[in-house]
């Protein structure tokens, strides 16, 4: 399945590392998020098993430590430096609204 192993990630460091950390977390939400979906309509079914109840238990584990994750990285984005060209810093901007507009409207758990 897609939730997998919680893996070992390095912590980003940089402002472009932060975003790109981000946008693959929300996504790995959403995708997890329609799994637990498509689990939770099982349960109480001929399809309810144990080993559905065990995969449904992990990946809602496995989702909200993402989660807490991503929440941890997007306060992590007010307190890293900009860079330091102004194009560049007005692409941070938009990315970081991006981001919190993202996690804000399509998150199915709370981040902030």
């Amino acid at each position: 399945m897609s939730y997998g192993k919680a893996e070992f990630r390095p912590v980003p460091r940089d402002f472009s590392s932060l975003i790109q950390t981000c946008s693959s977390n929300i996504q790995k939400i959403t995708q997890n998020t329609a799994q637990i979906k498509t689990m939770v309509s099982q349960l109480g079914t001929r399809h309810d098993t144990s080993e559905l109840q065990d995969r449904l238990q992990q990946i809602q584990h496995y989702t909200n430590q993402l989660a807490k994750e991503t929440n941890k990285h997007l306060k992590e984005l007010g307190s890293v430096p900009l860079p330091s060209s102004p194009s560049e810093q007005a692409s941070a901007c938009v990315y970081q609204t991006r981001m919190i507009l993202i996690s804000f409207f399509f998150c199915p758990f709370p981040l902030f």
